[in-house]
């Protein structure tokens, strides 16, 4: 029964994580006028929608903490870097170490979590 569970939410994890995936791209890339946006300031959005990313991730993939940490704070470079190709949205460096402190700390979050489970289970 445990292992069922733990199977459905790497699963929903999974599916999760495309999905802001594709969220994050869009709302990096996309004019500002078409930017859905948070009731919350820039900055605070912008962390954590990648701490949300790494934190899903991690727990579809627990194996590779680290690696999926250092994926998203290359995404977080190339978004950033993309942006200067775009007319209507340019790159910020700030913005790069927001994304990126997020994206550490939602995979961080999730691998303290889990050897938190560990612990009790045990």
């Amino acid at each position: 029964m445990v292992q069922c569970m733990i199977t459905l939410l790497g699963r929903c994890a999974q599916i999760a994580s495309v999905g802001l995936l594709v969220l994050i791209v869009f709302s990096t890339l996309a004019p500002i006028s078409d930017r859905p946006r948070l009731p919350v300031p820039l900055a605070l959005e912008r962390g954590l929608a990648f701490a949300a990313l790494g934190f899903c991730l991690t727990i579809a993939n627990r194996r590779n903490p680290i690696w999926i940490a250092l994926a998203l704070v290359a995404l977080a470079g190339g978004l950033e870097w993309l942006q200067t190709l775009t007319a209507t949205r340019h790159g910020h460096v700030l913005d790069f170490y927001v994304k990126a402190a997020g994206a550490i700390l939602g995979v961080s979050m999730e691998a303290v979590a889990f050897r938190l489970r560990l612990r009790t289970l045990q």
